[in-house]
């Protein structure tokens, strides 16, 4: 898999779909189009790819908002096909290698629900 950045000029149609339907999938609320293309356009999001696939992405914006200087994750969606197989560690380990010349403190901050044990285990 690659773990590659999305961007406005660079994401497909066939990608924006993808999301989309990861965001239908996930089972809380997901975003509209338009806020993904928003999220793309604004913050920093990477996708995991299989090929022409998109097994999972993430997006990230850099905060102090929680203890000091941190990578807040804003969304984190992994397809179902892909779950438990270490798709989301490899897209936070990434991540965080992206940002290590900027964030040196490697704090990470992802808000999961109480009851969503396998993110908690994330």
């Amino acid at each position: 898999m690659e773990f590659v950045k999305l961007s406005i000029s660079s994401l497909s149609k066939g990608q924006l779909m993808q999301l989309e339907n990861l965001e239908r999938n996930c089972g809380l609320e997901p975003f509209s189009r338009r806020m993904l293309l928003e999220s793309v356009a604004e913050m920093d999001t990477f996708a995991m790819m299989d090929g022409e696939k998109i097994a999972g992405f993430i997006t990230l914006h850099p905060s102090n908002r929680y203890d000091g200087d941190c990578l807040y994750v804003v969304n984190l969606n992994v397809s179902e096909e892909y779950r438990r197989k270490g798709v989301a560690t490899q897209l936070i380990l990434s991540a965080c290698s992206a940002y290590a010349d900027v964030f040196a403190k490697g704090n990470v901050m992802l808000d999961v629900r109480k009851d969503n044990n396998a993110a908690l285990a994330l």
